[in-house]
């Protein structure tokens, strides 16, 4: 009996709570203080939504994997093997410019993938980190591809308009006075002695 009544009280209470909100609902739609608007309007807004994060998706796919060129072609990629010196060029060497619009890109995109159901209850620093994971492994990718050595011929031959200064970059660590302990190059052979670099 005790458990029935509660029940009864509860389903009396939602009855009442769900009247109230309707009739708030109502009233301000009567005053003017909401509008109505029709279905397209809300997909629409869920379409551009969508397709603004998967514009940003791809272009982040784009700057993590030219990041990850540059620091390759220029050797950068190498330097923290020698040490706390080799971590300080790499630091400086790094196209910052890239890094921190990817970190911008990055939030805007934590803040789009929020409006869905899938992501909304979850904190914000959770969908940034997932975010982030999709993009490195993602950027690592795009980098074994031919992509960016076919633009960076095209960069030789006619200017790119954006990107083209992070493909004309010189080797980092020559730039910054380290001329006689980082030498950029392929080892072409080894020989008793050592290796034959190119």
């Amino acid at each position: 009996k005790s458990c029935l009544s509660k029940m009864v009280k509860t389903k009396n209470m939602s009855n009442h709570t769900e009247k109230n909100l309707q009739g708030r609902v109502l009233r301000a739609i009567e005053s003017g203080r909401v509008k109505m608007r029709p279905k397209w309007h809300f997909l629409l807004k869920a379409v551009l939504a969508l397709a603004g994060s998967f514009i940003i998706f791809l272009t982040l796919l784009y700057a993590a994997s030219l990041i990850i060129f540059v620091l390759r072609r220029t050797g950068v990629w190498f330097a923290p093997a020698f040490g706390p010196r080799g971590w300080f060029v790499f630091l400086i060497s790094l196209p910052w410019l890239l890094v921190i619009t990817s970190l911008v890109f990055i939030v805007v995109l934590g803040i789009l993938v929020r409006r869905h159901a899938f992501a909304y209850r979850r904190p914000l620093f959770y969908s940034i980190i997932g975010i982030v994971v999709l993009v490195v492994v993602g950027g690592f990718a795009v980098a074994r591809t031919s992509l960016h050595p076919r633009l960076a011929r095209y960069d030789a031959k006619r200017h790119l308009p954006v990107a083209g200064p992070f493909y004309r970059r010189g080797p980092g660590p020559h730039r910054f006075g380290f001329r006689n302990d980082v030498h950029i190059g392929r080892v072409a052979t080894t020989t008793r002695n050592g290796f034959v670099l190119e």
